[in-house]
């Protein structure tokens, strides 16, 4: 009986010292509610990574090429439409794209369906991604707005860019100290620094994009597309060629699809770079963006001679500066 007695005791107390440990992050009305659904999650989870759906035998290795053609070309003409529309709007396309990556980063949560019961939750992480996008692409362009000097509320918004920053951080602090609710004050803080090393990362290369177009839109399509031909090039030898695995963390990787990309998007550099030194109507994509206009559709022109330095003859092929800096 002393035994039993003394196992009881041992197990109420584990007992309290879980309950404990898990309203430190969750109150337990939160944890009862959402428990069922993380459970039927991590059921539907597991299914489908040890019950596969299975494959038919009549399918091909390139059974899904034509759903891949279909949305790359649709993606490439929305592309096109960007491209030519200007720097300005080149920059915004950037912008959207990087916000949608943030919504999917801050949804990658296995508590996601929590996030509803905290006040304010998704307006504050949103509320410092947009601050350090402010932050970031107000230097970047400060440089081609200075026509917009001239209004006394933009020249202010330059001269004091760092205090205005400051008090909008210390804003958002004071917001999100209100928001915190008892039994979420571990999950809060931790979501906090999560939201906010994403916000700053994003952020920042956002304004190196912005950066590259603004320095000339061919700095911004040539490693666009120099992307989309590793990754179908990558499917293309990988399909044909591949059998070495490459990574367990995708295991549809080759190394042989690997290599064949990297050759052929060498290649590619090559050749892409070869067309804007060679077509005059593609030089102006090698002009930078020296003032801020929203009017879509212009065509730039600038002296370019600076690319074209050096010439170095390798068997046939001709090799300038811009050809051996992509190829790089």
């Amino acid at each position: 009986n002393n035994i039993n007695a003394n196992s009881n005791a041992n197990e109420n107390n584990k007992k309290e010292e879980i309950e404990n440990a898990t309203a430190t992050c969750f109150s337990s009305e939160a944890e009862q509610k959402f428990k069922s659904k993380e459970t039927s999650r991590l059921n539907s989870f597991l299914q489908k990574q040890f019950h596969p759906p299975e494959v038919k035998e009549g399918n091909s290795k390139f059974s899904d090429l034509k759903a891949r053609t279909i949305w790359t070309v649709i993606m490439l003409l929305s592309f096109f439409v960007f491209i030519a529309a200007g720097q300005v709007y080149c920059s915004i396309l950037v912008i959207l794209i990087l916000t949608c990556i943030f919504m999917e980063l801050t949804n990658l949560n296995k508590y996601r369906d929590r996030n509803n019961e905290i006040k304010w939750y998704y307006t504050i992480g949103y509320y410092f991604f947009f601050l350090w996008m402010y932050f970031f692409n107000m230097r970047t362009i400060r440089e081609i707005t200075f026509s917009l000097e001239k209004y006394k509320i933009y020249h202010l918004m330059i001269k004091h860019h760092n205090f205005i920053c400051f008090i909008l951080l210390c804003l958002g602090l004071i917001i999100f100290l209100k928001s915190l609710q008892p039994g979420y004050y571990r999950y809060q803080v931790s979501s906090f620094g999560y939201n906010q090393l994403i916000s700053i990362m994003l952020s920042f290369v956002c304004s190196l994009l912005i950066s590259n177009i603004m320095n000339g839109l061919f700095w911004f399509v040539l490693p666009c597309g120099m992307v989309i031909c590793n990754d179908v090039s990558a499917y293309i030898w990988g399909r044909m060629f591949g059998k070495t695995k490459l990574t367990i963390l995708s295991p549809k990787k080759t190394v042989e699809g690997y290599v064949g990309a990297l050759i052929t998007t060498i290649i590619y550099a090559y050749v892409m770079s070869h067309f804007f030194i060679k077509f005059d109507f593609l030089q102006s994509f090698l002009c930078p963006m020296k003032e801020l206009t929203f009017s879509p559709f212009l065509i730039q022109t600038c002296d370019v001679s600076h690319y074209l330095k050096s010439h170095t003859q390798v068997f046939s092929f001709d090799f300038q500066d811009l050809n051996i800096h992509t190829m790089v």
